[in-house]
């Protein structure tokens, strides 16, 4: 009864009855209540029915239930989410007076197969249907979980804040996706594809989709190629003589293996830059060749993923 109370949409359960004396045995009498009954039957049945319990979630999800086809009139069955939407569980309640076996269909085509819930048995499922048996007044709960899968990345290496698409099965319970390990943005596009993009922070790595029940990672790393974050800049004074010094500046990605640089002399528009002969560190000695010039530097950066450039601002018009 507390299943078919459920399946018909029942909120709260209420079980009372344990102080009807004409019921109780020896024990119970001595302790003024039916302690059998509730060792053998009540107990068992509010464990399995506790909010601490696997079937929690979908005994309150009335909002997702999902009717399904039976071939036997007395038997209610209803199909909700858990905690997610690829963790299902059917709600069976038989109310006939003899053992017969029931075939149910209409279930989502990913499913081929499932646990019984507190039974330590499985069902087979073909083709979005399967059989089982009841005895008189019986009850079983079937529990179906999709197996979250990946299928090879269509692309292996972006930068920070490209949009990329992954493919799989079971995504649309999908909680998380991080890039090496660092948390993405993403949208569900359906339950075969989602859009992640890249995060700021990510590193090269797997990409991970996990969902309430379970995780899967990529195949193969992904790359995060290095991008600029924030430009480099000159510090100094732009004097002949004086010595000018680069900032590596700042880099998405992964961390750096090394830092070039390349100064370049410019117009006095800062355009029509050329590059100055042997400038390749970070400090830059101005020479008589620079006055009535302006500078900028070009730095590249070089990680496990790759390489990457920025230049920085030009300087004022070099003074002699």
């Amino acid at each position: 009864m507390a299943y078919d109370a459920i399946i018909n949409g029942a909120h709260a359960l209420a079980f009372y009855g344990g102080t009807i004396a004409g019921c109780w045995g020896p024990t119970d009498t001595q302790h003024q209540w039916n302690w059998t009954f509730w060792q053998s039957v009540l107990k068992p049945l509010v464990q399995d029915l506790s909010a601490s319990s696997p079937i929690a979630p979908a005994l309150v999800n009335e909002a997702t239930s999902t009717p399904v086809t039976t071939t036997d009139p007395t038997t209610e069955a209803v199909l909700r989410q858990g905690t997610s939407p690829d963790d299902l569980w059917l709600l069976t309640a038989y109310s006939g007076a003899e053992s017969t076996e029931v075939t149910f269909s209409g279930l989502p085509s990913w499913i081929t197969s499932g646990s019984v819930y507190a039974e330590n048995r499985d069902v087979t499922v073909e083709s979005g249907s399967f059989s089982d048996a009841f005895d008189p007044w019986s009850v079983h709960v079937y529990h179906f979980v999709e197996p979250l899968t990946l299928q090879p990345l269509r692309r292996v290496s972006a930068k920070v804040g490209t949009p990329v698409r992954i493919d799989g099965a079971g995504l649309a319970g999908a909680t998380s996706v991080t890039f090496g390990g660092f948390a993405a943005k993403f949208e569900v596009v359906s339950d075969d594809e989602l859009v992640a993009t890249v995060p700021t922070r990510a590193r090269s790595g797997s990409v991970v989709v996990r969902t309430a029940i379970a995780k899967a990672k990529s195949s193969a790393a992904f790359a995060i190629l290095p991008s600029v974050a924030a430009a480099p800049r000159i510090t100094g004074v732009a004097r002949a003589g004086r010595i000018l010094a680069a900032t590596t500046g700042r880099w998405y990605g992964d961390p750096a293996k090394r830092y070039s640089y390349a100064w370049e002399r410019c117009n006095t528009r800062g355009a029509s830059c050329t590059a100055i002969p042997r400038a390749r560190r970070s400090r830059l000695t101005l020479g008589k060749g620079s006055v009535g010039s302006r500078v900028r530097v070009i730095v590249t950066v070089t990680t496990v993923a790759g390489s990457a450039s920025a230049q920085s601002a030009a300087t004022p018009v070099v003074a002699g």
